[in-house]
């Protein structure tokens, strides 16, 4: 039986073509898409899966709070503060590290690469236990002249052959040091919160600052922990707020002007805990973006199930005299519903293997579109095979069901006529077309939202002229920091080079340093938060930024430079400085002039300075446009630079710019790697997520627009067959060719505009809750949903059209013959 109802099933898949092409490649796109959007959502959302303790790892992130703001959190944690934690709570935790990103000159003989290096305690390989290539997991990290490195690195830098025990040179402080491989691990997935090729031992002498690990304001390392048992975690966030009595009583309460409390997250959730800080480690993940890309898929494989259905139910009334024929010879009810069952799984399973290898073709290019290693397992936990079939089966059930039973149920004779099938369906379809036009045009709408938002953040003002500004970084290496005055002024010497300068912050670099100020009239606890801008001489010609009233800070008048002045002196005459227009509130004014010759006092290391305002500045954004510009002040001082910003001729292109500033450097440091980016391309950076979020809607909204197409191509095709009569007796009447076509193509419009209707409050909601992500935001008005309405009904119509006017040009009497 089974083998006849297979023949049966093959037959009529062979017979109509053009449905079954129609159904097998709507299917297989919508799977293929909801196959990738799946491995992506779990990539996402089994972050360090691998590591086999997950259950008992965890973060130990930094719950800060400063005077007048709400409480944050931040990836990182205070240098100082994981060793004094694990020795708090020795009962709880069995193993800690911690994680600080470094770059450092590596060489081997003549090639010399500037390398990202993690800086680890002896705790790494325990905490996180990589799986050895070479070497012994207890003994890598035992000695300072260690490095544990990756596959990829040491296939990069030793080619095929063993790499224990070879020997590479790492700069540190300036000095070319000897260390050696004892360990090759496997490459870290990329589904890791922590990703590296190279790791070595964190030694404070070694650091650029040594006291930077002891210092409890210098927030650098990210912090791991493995609890002895799951139930610890409660026991450290208990005693949490007896540890920073203990350690650091300078943050216990927010009205001392900085609040810090350690926050533990278990590792399972790190990668999409939302933190205001990202700190080391790989990008944090967004929750509503994975929960929105989550639910396109699904949406996508949605329309393509409905486009299936809508086809099948069409179908039915071409399978109408067969079913008549088979229940007449003796068919059973449960026969004809297992036949059109096991047709419809036969075609969905079709329609899987398809889309594996749809996945397979298109999943390097979505791994680029993403910045990530996805994989296409087939079996295991994280296996495609599973979801797939149940894919098919649901689909399958979905499309031969309704068939099944409206064909079944008919009376023979009636069956035989081919009327009762013709008649019934059509107010299912015609939701069924509604309801996937409102997801395609939601997500279209979106995509377009999101489109134009990523735009506008990519041309907002940023309070400088990024272009021909190139950053120049590394200044904190020992072998570059001496030398500093003479590269600044071998760069002013570069040709094309129109202006030079330093800072602590540039844009794209994600760094920020606040400190109370203290105004006149203000209760010492309400002090607000001014984020601090170290500069050099010649910032605000170099940058292009906007000066609202004032002066710059100049070399030729005395008391500009904060750096010159010896501590006695700063308390006694104070520091001029420039502040930003965000920081003009603060002065109870919004006038740039009103603050000039103001005051306000700052922490020094021998108490507190007064703070001259002598000019205004445009906000200057230097982070990314998510956030609101915050109030700031700039002096200059000069010990703590860590980026040269050259301002180049705009005429100059951006690679010419990059090329001559790295041949000033490697004059002057030839063994130092250059590092460098264009303000333009840093900016970029800070919006990869939003870029990716408006590249990933633009492909499912277009792959859903495209799925709803070949619905409507079907349901045409459909709709000119069976109204072949009716269109001969109308021209017979007199009816024009315009008039049929008209009447056709009113007949598609009206789902899509009534779709179209629906759409709109569902596309404002969403699209308004993105938006409201950003500081700096477009309006949402009407015209991205218009566009997209507009888009998808001039791609309905274009699809039926074709059919429409073929059925309004056929002769009558050729259709009134065939129909006959």
């Amino acid at each position: 039986m089974w083998r006849s109802h297979l023949l049966v099933a093959l037959r009529a898949l062979a017979r109509h073509r053009l449905f079954t092409a129609l159904n097998l490649a709507g299917l297989a796109v919508g799977m293929a898409a909801a196959l990738m959007i799946a491995r992506w959502v779990a990539h996402e959302t089994r972050h360090d899966a691998w590591v086999p303790a997950l259950d008992r790892s965890v973060v130990l992130m930094s719950r800060v709070q400063y005077a007048g703001q709400e409480p944050a959190l931040w990836r990182h944690s205070p240098g100082p503060m994981l060793p004094r934690f694990a020795q708090d709570f020795a009962p709880q935790i069995e193993a800690w590290t911690r994680l600080l990103p470094a770059r450092r000159a590596v060489r081997l003989d003549q090639r010399v690469e500037n390398q990202a290096v993690l800086l680890v305690d002896p705790g790494f390989l325990e905490m996180l236990p990589y799986p050895l290539r070479e070497g012994r997991a207890e003994t890598a990290l035992s000695e300072p002249g260690n490095l544990v490195v990756t596959e990829g690195f040491a296939r990069r830098w030793f080619g095929p052959g063993p790499a224990l025990g070879r020997t590479l040179l790492v700069t540190v402080r300036g000095e070319p040091r000897p260390f050696r491989v004892a360990a090759v691990l496997q490459d870290p997935p990329s589904a890791s919160l922590v990703d590296f090729e190279l790791a070595m031992r964190l030694d404070p002498q070694e650091l650029p600052v040594p006291a930077q690990l002891e210092n409890w304001g210098s927030f650098n390392p990210l912090a791991l922990v493995r609890l002895r048992a799951p139930a610890d975690l409660a026991v450290l966030r208990a005693g949490a707020d007896g540890f920073v009595q203990r350690h650091a009583p300078q943050f216990e309460r927010v009205e001392q002007g900085f609040r810090y409390r350690p926050e533990p997250v278990p590792l399972a959730r790190a990668h999409l805990h939302p933190v205001q800080v990202a700190g080391p480690g790989r990008p944090p993940g967004d929750p509503a973006l994975v929960a929105a890309i989550g639910a396109t898929g699904l949406l996508v494989l949605l329309i393509a199930t409905i486009t299936y259905v809508n086809l099948a139910t069409a179908r039915v009334s071409l399978r109408a005299r067969e079913v008549g024929l088979r229940k007449t010879l003796g068919a059973t009810r449960g026969e004809l519903v297992r036949q059109f069952l096991l047709e419809s799984t036969l075609l969905a399973a079709l329609a899987g293997f398809l889309a594996l290898v749809l996945v397979e073709l298109a999943l390097p290019g979505f791994n680029a579109l993403l910045g990530q290693r996805l994989d296409l397992p087939l079996l295991g936990a994280d296996g495609v095979l599973l979801p797939l079939a149940a894919m098919v089966l649901v689909v399958g059930v979905a499309g031969g069901w309704y068939p099944a039973l409206v064909l079944a149920r008919q009376p023979p004779r009636l069956a035989l006529a081919g009327q009762a099938a013709a008649a019934g369906g059509g107010g299912m379809r015609s939701a069924l077309v509604v309801g996937q036009f409102v997801i395609a045009v939601t997500l279209l709408g979106v995509m377009a939202v999101i489109q134009a938002q990523v735009r506008h953040l990519r041309a907002t003002d940023m309070g400088y002229e990024p272009r021909g500004l190139v950053l120049v970084q590394a200044l904190h290496r020992s072998e570059v920091r001496p030398r500093q005055d003479s590269l600044l002024e071998a760069y002013r010497r570069t040709p094309g080079v129109r202006a030079v300068t330093r800072s602590l912050f540039e844009p794209g670099s994600g760094g920020i340093s606040r400190q109370p100020a203290y105004l006149p009239g203000v209760p010492e606890t309400q002090a607000p938060q001014l984020s601090t801008q170290p500069i050099d001489w010649d910032y605000v010609r170099t940058y292009g930024a906007r000066l609202l009233a004032g002066r710059e800070l100049s070399r030729d008048v005395a008391g500009d430079d904060a750096q010159a002045l010896d501590d006695e002196v700063l308390a006694r005459r104070g520091v001029r400085v420039l502040v930003s227009r965000a920081a003009l509130p603060l002065f109870g004014t919004r006038d740039p002039q009103a603050v000039l010759g103001r005051s306000f006092h700052l922490n020094g290391e021998n108490g507190r300075y007064a703070a001259t305002v002598v000019g205004v500045l445009e906000d200057i954004r230097l982070r990314s446009a998510r956030e609101r510009p915050e109030p700031t002040f700039f002096a200059r001082d000069a010990e703590t630079m860590t980026s040269i910003a050259l301002r180049f001729d705009a005429a100059l292109a951006p690679a010419e710019q990059l090329a001559r500033a790295e041949t000033t450097w490697r004059a002057m440091f030839p063994d130092v790697p250059f590092v460098a980016t264009t303000a333009a391309d840093a900016i970029a950076g800070q919006y990869q997520a939003e870029t990716r979020a408006g590249h990933l809607f633009a492909l499912f909204a277009g792959l859903a627009v495209a799925l709803c197409a070949v619905g409507v191509y079907g349901l045409a095709v459909f709709t000119a067959e069976r109204r072949t009569r009716e269109i001969a007796l109308r021209k017979l009447l007199g009816a024009r060719v315009r008039d049929i076509l008209a009447l056709l193509l009113w007949q598609f419009s009206r789902p899509v505009l009534l779709a179209i209707v629906l759409a709109a409050p569902l596309w404002a909601w969403v699209a308004a809750r993105w938006l409201d992500r950003f500081a700096e935001r477009i309006p949402l008005g009407p015209a991205p949903f218009l566009a997209a309405a507009g888009l998808a009904l001039l791609l309905a119509l274009a699809t039926v059209a074709g059919h429409a006017l073929k059925a309004a040009r056929a002769r009558p009497v050729t259709a009134l013959r065939a129909d006959g």
